[in-house]
């Protein structure tokens, strides 16, 4: 086998190995947060953002993927 087919071979099976990014739904998100013990308010001031724009960010469930992940990777907050 060339090395021109061989490489069209391992990207159609790279290709049938990505997985399409399934958003969080709202209700997720915000459950994510909780359980990580942020609330909105305090998520505006890491985030720099206004509370009305995370508020917005949480009820979208079409929001860009990468707040998803911010929200998985936010530091859990002990009470």
């Amino acid at each position: 086998m060339s090395h021109y087919y061989r490489s069209i071979f391992l990207i159609r099976i790279i290709q049938l190995e990505v997985k399409e990014l399934v958003p969080m739904a709202p209700e997720a998100f915000k459950a994510e947060i909780k359980r990580r013990g942020w609330e909105p308010e305090l998520l505006a001031i890491r985030w720099a953002m206004s509370k009305r724009r995370v508020h917005q960010i949480i009820a979208d469930g079409d929001r860009p993927r990468y707040y998803d992940d911010a929200v998985v990777a936010l530091p859990a907050i002990l009470k």
